[in-house]
């Protein structure tokens, strides 16, 4: 524990603590300044007046603090149950994807199988006409005119 001195409002204490001088200073320049306030207010208040209503003042800043502190608590509470759900929709919709996907590559490989059958059934068929197509053809001629012999 380190002992210091401090002045308040033209007072000097003697205070003990396990802070350091730099934090007790702030705390000191922070009470000054809110009896000061006071002070400007009101210049006629004495000391014990000028310390109740600083001690008054600064009870409603903690009081404040604490409510903005609680609020802002609580919002991160909402936050944080909102990112939990957003986490698991996320984790639920890449499931979702990735069966999705399975599924889109086993379509292609089914397509890419099809294809491969389609090809051969035409290179069958192709083959098939080329089988049953006669090996030369016979040009067809024309029956002669009757009319034309008797002339």
């Amino acid at each position: 524990m380190k002992k210091t001195t401090i002045d308040i409002y033209g007072r000097k204490y003697h205070v003990t603590s396990e802070y350091e001088d730099r934090y007790i200073d702030r705390l000191t320049q922070y009470v000054n300044s809110k009896i000061k306030e006071l002070v400007i207010k009101n210049n006629r208040l004495d000391y014990a007046d000028a310390c109740a209503l600083c001690l008054l003042n600064v009870a409603d800043d903690i009081a404040t603090s604490q409510d903005k502190l609680n609020s802002e608590i609580a919002k991160n509470a909402e936050l944080i149950k909102e990112l939990e759900e957003l986490s698991n929709n996320n984790a639920q919709l890449n499931a979702k994807l990735e069966k999705l996907v399975s599924e889109k590559e086993k379509l292609e490989e089914t397509a890419v199988k099809r294809d491969e059958e389609i090809v051969k059934l035409k290179l069958s068929l192709e083959d098939s006409y080329k089988k049953a197509a006669p090996k030369t053809t016979r040009a067809r001629t024309a029956p002669e005119n009757p009319e034309k012999k008797g002339e």
